[in-house]
């Protein structure tokens, strides 16, 4: 795909393993784990840039990682090369300090690898697990608690008052390896919060309703940026298609093997198609 933009003519083409596949449990999800694992350590040998874990909760779908920095801290441990992302904390559903915590326990563990995607949320069920009205507020916590997370992360302390009454000054631990966080926003279909996080210059992951607005170093045109240049990356998830008679097999680690059909050619395919528009 030849290049649209000079000042990305010299950026080539990143790709990463993304995990939101379907765990239903039963006899084969010993195999998918496996797979995860396997997969990982392909990525990490072939050069792939990172990998993913996402947060799911009460759905097969996704349903392999309900606390992406569980998942996380294992691929850490598996991995030397690729960066550690979660594929996304949905800020709105956590305690800020607890989020800091574990994943500068990743970055520890990754010998500082760790780029954190996070989201508002969507899905209405998920919301059980936080105090009755988050749910309403999801888009606004987000960057409060975004906010918040990247302060804790560089060492700042915060005030709380403890079940005794009194009011502690307090900063997490363990020290992250990376003293700023790396922060990545999924926004799949909410333009306003596409918008702002390319104000502030960070990364957006998600799907193909945005991808006009990327770094391109000019102005993106869509009105909600304003006509400023976002000094973010885009980074669009496809969903290729493995597998198949006319499939290459491509062996990976652990005796499993990977079938390289559509996804070079249709990922250009899709890539070119969006800078068309």
């Amino acid at each position: 795909m030849p290049p649209t933009d000079p000042e990305t003519a010299d950026r080539p083409l990143k790709c990463s393993l993304y995990y939101f596949a379907s765990d239903e449990g039963g006899a084969s999800a010993a195999d998918k784990r496996r797979l995860l694992f396997d997969s990982a350590r392909f990525a990490d040998h072939n050069g792939f840039c990172a990998v993913w874990a996402p947060e799911r909760h009460f759905h097969a779908f996704g349903g392999l990682s309900p606390n992406p920095s569980v998942t996380a801290a294992a691929l850490a441990a598996l991995t030397s090369n690729v960066r550690i992302r979660s594929g996304s904390v949905v800020l709105p559903l956590h305690p800020v300090a607890r989020v800091a915590e574990e994943w500068a326990l990743v970055d520890v563990l990754s010998g500082g690898r760790v780029d954190l995607g996070v989201a508002s949320g969507w899905f209405p069920n998920d919301f059980v697990l936080a105090p009755p009205g988050t749910y309403e507020r999801r888009g606004e916590l987000l960057f409060e608690r975004l906010e918040a997370l990247r302060s804790l992360w560089r060492g700042d302390p915060f005030e709380a008052v403890n079940p005794l009454g009194d009011t502690v000054s307090l900063r997490t631990l363990p020290r992250p390896v990376q003293p700023e966080l790396p922060v990545w926003i999924t926004a799949a279909g909410n333009p306003d919060t596409f918008a702002r996080a390319g104000l502030q210059g960070i990364e957006h992951s998600g799907g193909r309703h945005h991808a006009h607005a990327t770094r391109s170093g000019r102005p993106c045109g869509c009105g909600l940026c304003r006509g400023r240049i976002p000094d973010a990356l885009e980074t669009p998830r496809c969903h290729p298609y493995i597998g198949g008679k006319a499939s290459r097999p491509i062996p990976i680690d652990g005796g499993h093997t990977m079938y390289r059909s559509l996804f070079p050619r249709d990922l250009f395919a899709e890539l070119d198609r969006l800078q068309r528009e």
